[in-house]
């Protein structure tokens, strides 16, 4: 996020979502032989995602402390600023309906 900073904070956030486009944040993707082959490991692996996307969401401050520890090259005041707006991408009226990770064949 911090290539937001270019634009300032003036700037307006709109979303695809906004203009009526379905879209999902944290899309994650496998091959139909890797869900055939391993679907537990899959299984755990978005579990573990979950896990830690709900911590994020809780601690939000905190989540970013620790990225910013481990990638030390990103900058700690931008990163806070902007966790909400990543935050708002991961966890919208759809995740607080249905729950982090589901997904509607409609969309």
């Amino acid at each position: 996020t911090q290539a937001l900073s270019v634009v300032g904070d003036d700037r307006i956030d709109l979303l695809v979502r906004d203009l009526g486009l379905a879209s999902y944040a944290d899309v994650y993707f496998a091959t139909d032989a890797a869900i055939e082959k391993d679907p537990e490991t899959l299984a755990k692996f978005i579990g573990a995602v979950s896990k830690g996307w709900g911590w994020v969401h809780a601690n939000p401050q905190e989540a970013v402390k620790k990225m910013v520890a481990a990638y030390p090259e990103m900058d700690l005041g931008w990163e806070e600023k902007t966790v909400n707006l990543v935050l708002k991408l991961s966890f919208d009226g759809a995740t607080a309906k249905d729950g982090w990770g589901t997904f509607d064949p409609a969309s």
